[in-house]
């Protein structure tokens, strides 16, 4: 039996080994799924082998699954990962990969637990953290956090709820919770957005007046009790003066079920027969909110303004084009309270609808339309017209309500419907605008006969929000077009140089959000052609009769200059913006140009209780109901799309700001800014990163605090720079830098993006000449901040 073990042994190992050696012909012929099979099937047979060969097959797995997923989709790929977590079921690195390729399909729940596996074994990757970090902010939305800690807001609905239990209301049901399976007196409804009526909050409540609601019930010797089923506010104790417990389960029996079925067919009868008459609370349950007042105004908006119209006529293919934001919803949402830059109330508020939420029919008018009017303005103020805005009176009950109006003295966490008027709209005071106001489920808002006409004589051209604030950010545009402008110039110097008679057209690539540079380019050097990367401006661009493709034909070694733009409008680094830089490194031509070639990362340290809201659940201000503990599990550390300069109650604790990195757009290199005593490169992964990803760059420096405060967040944003006399380095001279040619900072009042903020964990108390020690880990594009106090031995002067 010894014998016949030892021969199994044998002849497995050498199995083991002749798939190693298919495994590296394959590898070296390029075959990267027979690679991987041979691979697979040489740990399988020889699993000592599996520590050797770890960071191999995670090279090889990753190009596989990668093709896999391009051409056969998801089920196809998770075999693959079914294959590979068999032999490394602990890996980081499979649990990131496959949190990621679920991201990327929408299996957000299912891609949240591979990212915490993934952290906790690597929680100092930035790449572990940066596909956490995205999936909190699909698992939590934006407003989820902000609405638990409004403090006055929860107080009002708890009042309003406390007083209708107290009044017989006892069964209640939570609008958004999910359920609708048993009839209730109450029902509550938070499912209020910027519009008023979002989530389908009419057609909702219409469903509970015909399907849900009961009459109101009184308890013996009027103590209540309230059923609360699935609702945010149990259970808790929420007695006030009277000192009784309000909200607890209720427990129905199958004999008390059946004597609600037994009622409903009645009360089902009662609803269509008073379906066209007013159906009162008292006879019929009660919604919390009660009404609400609807009103809107005009208001003068730069910050809108930029995002939905052209304001520059700059660019020759748009002069005499009639220029506007695509939208997808009906209005946006601000919070004008603290939108940059302020706005210019136009005309006084004016109340355009009443809803109340205890009539079937007056919510039943409201989805049909019936409500729908035209309404006269009187302005009171001189300027351009760029948004009607909305702000409602939310009463939750006769003693409660909650303003959303911009003014009101205390705030709220909604923010407000802001209906752009995308065309040019110059009003006067005592001058008279003519709304249409219409109400069909959805409020929709728009100035009827306008004095500006697009039929007369203007081409429509659609743009994204994305395109129209860069082009409305004019110290940016103009920077690009001079560019432009000394490319032509070097251009020609290099023809009349030469003397060449095999002078090839000029082959231009542009990804700004609109191609001004390579547009420009393109009128001075008519023989040149123009590649964008964005399918919709190439459709825009053709529309207007200027031939442009898409960089993905470009041929290799081919490209003359480029223009690159490799920031988002939230104020990030594009997704895959190192890998997409080198991958146009192999297209350029010699003595081709990029513009810009730098960006400088910079960073702050704030106290900002409005992003500390954003971040961290206080059960202080949830009225006694503790759930900080569940929400505060999934944590939005990293805020995008943020306007610092109009962040209420927030201040830097630093005298200045910190450049931190340098990154080269044409080779991807990194350089730190800070001292070189204070800063720190990683060659290698450690045992706490992913083996993938690349190279660290780790950079450190210890701050001073100038006051004694809390700290919060870390807001980053870039400096753009760029110098059209240096033409396309080699990758050795890859950093070198010039203090000369253009810095643009996307921290500037132009900048066409907002600023991004990493949120500590919890925050960090610290008192007047405190050290803080600031560090940034950078990995091929993604980058992580931490912020934590420095130990005696780190201070520096």
């Amino acid at each position: 039996m010894k014998a016949l073990a030892a021969g199994q042994m044998s002849t497995t190992k050498q199995g083991g080994e002749r798939q190693l050696v298919e495994f590296e012909k394959c590898r070296l012929s390029g075959e990267i799924g027979l690679s991987f099979s041979h691979l697979s099937l040489a740990l399988l047979l020889s699993p000592h082998l599996k520590q050797q060969y770890y960071s191999t097959y995670l090279e090889i797995f990753e190009k596989w699954s990668q093709k896999a997923e391009d051409s056969h989709g998801l089920s196809q790929v998770m075999t693959l990962y079914e294959v590979a977590l068999n032999h490394y079921p602990e890996s980081p690195d499979l649990h990131y990969l496959l949190a990621a390729t679920l991201y990327r399909h929408g299996s957000v729940h299912e891609a949240w637990n591979h990212a915490c596996l993934a952290e906790a074994k690597c929680p100092r990757d930035p790449c572990a953290q940066d596909i956490q970090g995205r999936l909190a902010n699909c698992l939590v939305d934006r407003w989820h956090l902000p609405m638990l800690n409004d403090a006055g807001r929860n107080a009002a609905f708890r009042m309003a709820i406390t007083e209708a239990v107290r009044e017989g209301y006892n069964t209640v049901l939570d609008i958004g919770s999910g359920t609708g399976l048993l009839r209730v007196s109450l029902v509550v409804s938070e499912t209020v957005d910027a519009g008023l009526f979002g989530e389908h909050i009419l057609s909702t409540l219409q469903h509970a007046w015909q399907h849900l609601l009961l009459p109101p019930q009184k308890s013996e010797n009027d103590k209540t009790t309230a059923g609360v089923i699935q609702t945010q506010l149990s259970p808790c104790d929420t007695s006030q003066a009277s000192g009784e417990q309000l909200c607890k389960y209720w427990q129905r029996d199958d004999s008390s079920r059946q004597e609600d079925d037994s009622t409903d067919s009645v009360t089902n009868l009662d609803h269509i027969n008073v379906a066209k008459g007013k159906i009162t609370s008292q006879e019929y349950g009660r919604v919390i909110p009660a009404r609400a007042e609807v009103y809107v105004a005009l208001i003068s908006c730069s910050y809108v303004a930029k995002q939905t119209k052209y304001l520059n006529s700059d660019i020759e293919c748009l002069k005499n084009k009639y220029v506007n934001v695509r939208l997808e919803e009906p209005y946006m949402s601000e919070k004008l309270s603290c939108v940059p830059g302020g706005f210019k109330l136009l005309s006084e508020w004016i109340q355009v609808t009443t809803v109340d939420f205890n009539s079937l029919n007056d919510i039943t008018n409201h989805l049909t339309g019936e409500v729908s009017k035209i309404i006269n303005f009187k302005c009171i103020e001189d300027g351009t017209v760029d948004a009607i805005v909305l702000a409602f009176n939310l009463y939750l009950d006769e003693k409660n309500c909650i303003r959303t109006f911009p003014d009101s003295v205390i705030q709220t966490v909604w923010e407000n419907a802001v209906y752009p008027v995308v065309y040019p709209l110059s009003i006067a005071s005592e001058d008279t605008v003519t709304l249409d106001f219409q109400c069909c489920g959805v409020i929709r808002l728009a100035v009827q006969n306008p004095t500006f006409s697009c039929s007369s004589g203007y081409d429509s051209v659609n743009l994204s929000t994305n395109a129209l604030r860069f082009l409305n950010s004019r110290s940016f545009v103009d920077e690009f077009l001079s560019a432009a402008h000394q490319v032509f110039f070097k251009v020609q110097q290099c023809k009349n140089k030469n003397k060449s008679s095999n002078n090839h057209p000029l082959i231009i690539c542009d990804t700004l959000p609109f191609p001004v540079a390579g547009l420009c380019l393109q009128s001075l050097q008519p023989d040149s052609q123009l590649y964008v990367e964005d399918e919709a401006i190439q459709k825009v661009l053709q529309e207007l009769g200027i031939a442009v493709k898409l960089y993905e034909e470009i041929q290799e070694e081919t490209l003359d200059v480029l223009f690159i733009w490799p920031l988002t409008e939230e104020g990030t680094l594009i997704d895959g913006i190192m890998e997409k830089a080198q991958s146009y490194s192999l297209l350029m031509a010699k003595d081709s140009i990029v513009f810009p070639q730098e960006l400088e990362l910079v960073m702050d340290i704030f106290n900002s209780p409005v992003l500390e809201a954003c971040t961290h659940i206080s059960d202080d201000n949830t009225c006694g109901v503790a759930v900080a503990r569940v929400f505060n599990m999934v944590q939005t550390k990293h805020h995008l799309d943020v306007a610092l300069s109009s962040l209420p109650h927030t201040s830097s604790v630093l005298t200045q700001v910190v450049p931190m990195l340098r990154i080269s757009l044409v080779s991807g290199q990194t350089e730190t800014l800070v001292k070189p005593q204070e800063s720190l490169t990683l060659q290698d992964a450690s045992r706490d990163l992913l083996v993938l990803g690349g190279k660290v760059a780790e950079v450190m420096t210890c701050l001073t605090v100038t006051q004694d405060t809390k700290l919060t967040s870390l807001p980053y944003w870039f400096n753009v720079r760029g110098n059209i006399e240096q033409a396309l380095p080699d990758s050795s001279a890859a950093m070198v830098h010039s203090e000369n040619g253009v810095v643009l900072s996307t921290l500037s009042e132009d900048s066409p993006c907002n600023q991004s903020v990493f949120m500590l964990k919890q925050p960090l108390e610290v008192t007047a000449g405190e050290k803080v020690m600031l560090r940034v880990l950078w990995r091929g594009g993604v980058f992580s901040a931490t912020l934590d106090r420095c130990q005696q031995s780190d201070d520096r002067d």
